[in-house]
């Protein structure tokens, strides 16, 4: 599939708003809306998954392939981040505490109730990960139905789970997650692939209005410093992430793609600096947090960004191609061997 530059740009708006919500948070200076980055996220995560349905077609490869993609990164920062919290307890992470069945947890993708009683893995923006997964799960599971049928049977099930969520409000960590209205933007997104594929593209300006009023619902809604519970999340953020991705994808089909030079590469190492951000973020406090809001925030953010894209350029992106390269290798391997007797029976 050839790569969106205007989701790309809109990876990288995502992940500088999550910095920001957790930057500015440590001047206790209020920015709720930052965190909205993750709605963005998830309904880019829904579109680009369903764009690529139509060339995976087996679900243990896409599920090989997802892992790959998202598992080595998390598990070597949630492994040190242990072992630091178990050798140096309140040394390198103040606050930190693990025990052995949230470590198992966490790498794992499977939502539990850290030693606070909270519910996040012991790196704490992978509870994110925890809806991918599930969701990537889901959609492997469609991929064994006929293509028409993948779409509907995915909203049922993701309907059923939200309306029993609110049936019987389970109190269970995976009932809690895999009940939460949030799963729904992973399906506004596929809805508007769907919808591409289609042939279902706005007019140019229809689309830049979509992506004017989604970005100024945010706005809107962090003046008015509304009270965002997990019940109507996908409806005050969502609905607005979900805006500001159907824009920009139409305004690229339409021939006018949505980009700025320097997001090209930050929403390439978007991945990493989501993951990284908070650990960057939180030693910068403490070196650091003296410095006014504004100067805090900028550092946060360049560090953020650096550290985000080194790790992309140095691990992440040559270590999952590394393991791609490895594992596929005997899919490879299978599919010459099956061709051979095709050409056979063709040359007798």
């Amino acid at each position: 599939m050839q790569t969106l530059r205007s989701v790309q740009s809109l990876r990288a708006v995502a992940a500088l708003m999550v910095v920001l919500f957790h930057a500015l948070s440590r001047q206790n200076v209020p920015f709720g809306i930052g965190a909205a980055g993750v709605d963005i996220f998830f309904v880019i995560s829904g579109f680009i998954m369903w764009t690529i349905s139509d060339r995976e077609s087996a679900p243990g490869v896409f599920l090989r392939r997802r892992l790959i993609r998202i598992a080595p990164l998390y598990w070597l920062v949630t492994l040190f981040m242990a072992a630091c919290a178990i050798v140096l307890p309140g040394k390198v992470f103040s606050t930190l505490t693990v025990d052995a069945a949230s470590v198992v947890h966490s790498v794992l993708f499977l939502p539990h109730r850290d030693p606070q009683g909270q519910i996040f893995p012991v790196l704490t923006p992978g509870w994110t990960l925890n809806y991918e997964m599930a969701f990537y799960v889901l959609f492997a599971a469609c991929l064994w139905l006929r293509r028409s049928w993948r779409l509907p049977a995915m909203a049922a099930v993701m309907i059923a789970l939200v309306a029993a969520g609110l049936a019987f409000k389970p109190s269970h960590p995976l009932g809690v997650t895999y009940t939460d209205p949030l799963i729904l933007e992973f399906l506004a997104g596929a809805i508007l692939a769907e919808a591409r594929r289609r042939g279902a593209i706005a007019p140019t300006p229809v689309a830049a209005g979509l992506l004017i009023l989604g970005s100024a619902a945010l706005v809107a809604e962090h003046l008015s410093a509304v009270q965002v519970s997990p019940l109507v999340r996908p409806l005050i953020w969502g609905a607005p992430a979900l805006a500001i991705v159907a824009g920009a994808v139409m305004l690229e089909a339409r021939g006018r793609a949505v980009e700025v030079p320097l997001l090209k590469p930050l929403g390439d190492a978007s991945y990493s600096i989501y993951l990284l951000h908070g650990l960057v973020v939180s030693l910068l406090f403490k070196l650091a947090g003296g410095l006014g809001a504004g100067a805090f925030c900028a550092a946060a953010v360049f560090a953020s960004c650096a550290v985000g894209y080194a790790s992309y350029r140095l691990f992440e992106r040559p270590f999952s191609g590394w393991l791609r390269r490895v594992t596929e290798r005997p899919d490879r391997s299978r599919a010459k061997t099956a061709r051979i007797p095709a050409v056979d029976r063709n040359t007798a």
